[in-house]
């Protein structure tokens, strides 16, 4: 277990949420970018795929810079059928009998 010394550099809570004060606002958008893609595909956790997704939603100017590089326009990466979100959509499972 973590002491309180310790959890001074941690970007976590003890409840496990992060702590908005430990990263940047364009980080807090593609996070919540992210989360938004794994909801909206029903997971119940960010995977890289969503990550992904929310760099592109929300890019700075690193991702753009890359976009630039690639040659692509990224809003329309998003559009693209092997990153639409239902491609990463997660089936519920059927209900027990």
């Amino acid at each position: 277990m973590a002491t309180p010394d310790e959890t001074a550099d941690d970007i976590f809570q003890a409840s496990g949420k992060l702590r908005l004060d430990t990263i940047q606002e364009s980080t807090a958008e593609v996070l919540r970018e992210s989360v938004r893609y794994a909801r909206s595909t029903r997971w119940d956790s960010v995977r890289s795929p969503h990550l992904f997704m929310g760099l592109l939603a929300a890019p700075d100017i690193g991702i753009n810079c890359w976009g630039d590089r690639l040659g692509a326009d990224l809003p329309r990466l998003l559009d693209q059928p092997v990153l639409e979100p239902r491609v990463f959509f997660r089936q519920c499972d059927p209900p027990a009998s």
